[in-house]
């Protein structure tokens, strides 16, 4: 179940350590969980997410990854209230 995933700990561990490399394989993971509960929106953030670290687009990710965590955290809670 996403609401179980590590996914977002590896993630904030991989921002606050600036592993980008691992970073981007998180948000990887990530966008393919959300693709897989119909969460569309937040694969597409997701997705987004992985593109600028490709891109080597750091600070985008630094300024926008407070948002998707805070995303990730809504579509946890609505799995954990069964909606």
């Amino acid at each position: 179940m996403f609401s179980e995933s590590d996914v977002p700990d590896k993630l904030q561990e991989s921002l606050d350590s600036e592993n980008w490399k691992d970073y981007i394989v998180y948000v990887h993971s990530l966008k393919s969980s959300c693709r897989n509960i119909g969460a569309m929106q937040l694969a597409k953030e997701a997705e987004r997410m992985e593109f600028e670290g490709k891109d080597d687009h750091i600070e985008y990710i630094r300024l926008h990854h407070e948002e998707l965590m805070g995303c990730v955290r809504d579509i946890n809670n609505k799995i954990l209230e069964g909606r």
